[in-house]
């Protein structure tokens, strides 16, 4: 009898304490997840910048086959950008899975695309492999996304040959001036020769340079165009000697296509006086097609630095290793 009332008091011992913990668990305030306005935060996160850029990675997977997912990163982009002071979305290529045989797959994707639409923030599309047929047309592509969707907005800079599968976008955040150009998959030798073009007329801003296929799935630039969806033979290598190596202003190159089991790769090179980040996202061979993740280029203007975190509205996490959580500096963001 004594070893059972014994028991009944250690029980109930251990449920009072594990009764005062949940009571401290739950009032205990997180800094880290208060510092960001949505979702739950993970230890280790830092607190926004004094602006962001938003990067949407191959999104294939949800226009074909979850478009609620796409959905619900368009929705999180309008709630939250004034939060984060969202200046721009940039996008890598791989809108639909499809190419141009199947228009749902393109509709889905407008349909989210209009959201963004609504937020006038500035942003940029490009083909990927997946956006382009078989024949190197790009149909749907051009039917869905042509310059008069953009020809209205005052960051538009305009295209290669009259389609977007080539473009620029311009913008200035607190007086920083950005020059982002858009690269289709494999790019031909003209679109490579218009890109540098247009980063020499810009060369008073920073340089940002997105495409499809560029940096690899173990860090490296890629050396080949194997697939028959395009209409040049530039590879990521081909891209660093006609494009980035000679545009003295940029900084920055951001790719997806490549499959990798973390999401991404990085690569800095150095190169005259400057050095260059190149940035590899891809989430496609994550649950449901990427789970949503997307990635959020935290600016720091004193320090220089820009801190990238991977981020998923549609399951509300964060992924916390050392490929999906960085930093690094740049110059041009302070005087």
């Amino acid at each position: 009898m004594k070893t059972f009332f014994l028991q009944r008091k250690f029980t109930l011992f251990f449920i009072i304490l594990l009764g005062i913990g949940s009571f401290v668990w739950q009032r205990t305030p997180n800094p880290i997840t208060e510092a960001y306005p949505f979702g739950e935060a993970n230890f280790g996160i830092k607190i926004p910048g004094d602006f962001s850029f938003i990067i949407l990675p191959d999104t294939q997977y949800y226009s074909q086959k979850h478009p609620e997912i796409l959905m619900s990163q368009m929705n999180w982009i309008k709630d939250f950008h004034q939060e984060l002071n969202t200046q721009a979305v940039i996008t890598l290529g791989d809108i639909v899975q499809s190419r141009d045989d199947r228009e749902e797959e393109w509709q889905n994707a407008t349909k989210a695309y209009d959201i963004l639409d609504n937020t006038n923030l500035p942003y940029n599309v490009l083909p990927g492999n997946h956006d382009i047929s078989e024949s190197g047309a790009t149909k749907l592509f051009n039917r869905y996304f042509p310059p008069e969707r953009f020809d209205q907005k005052p960051w538009y800079g305009g295209n290669h040959d009259g389609t977007n599968r080539n473009n620029f976008i311009t913008f200035d955040v607190e007086g920083i001036d950005f020059v982002v150009v858009s690269l289709e998959y494999c790019p031909p030798d003209n679109a490579t020769l218009w890109a540098r073009e247009v980063f020499e007329r810009h060369s008073d801003k920073i340089g940002v340079l997105a495409t499809h296929a560029y940096l690899n799935a173990v860090g490296v630039r890629s050396e080949e165009c194997k697939r028959s969806t395009r209409r040049g033979d530039n590879s990521g290598m081909n891209i660093w000697e006609k494009v980035v190596k000679p545009s003295k202003n940029v900084q920055i190159v951001m790719n997806g296509h490549f499959h990798a089991k973390q999401g991404g790769t990085y690569l800095t090179t150095e190169v005259d006086d400057r050095t260059v980040h190149q940035i590899m996202s891809n989430y496609q061979d994550f649950e449901n097609g990427g789970n949503g993740f997307l990635r959020i280029m935290s600016f720091f203007i004193e320090g220089e630095t820009i801190r990238v975190n991977a981020y998923s509205p549609f399951i509300e996490s964060f992924l916390t290793d050392s490929v999906n959580n960085f930093e690094f500096e740049i110059d041009g963001l302070s005087s």
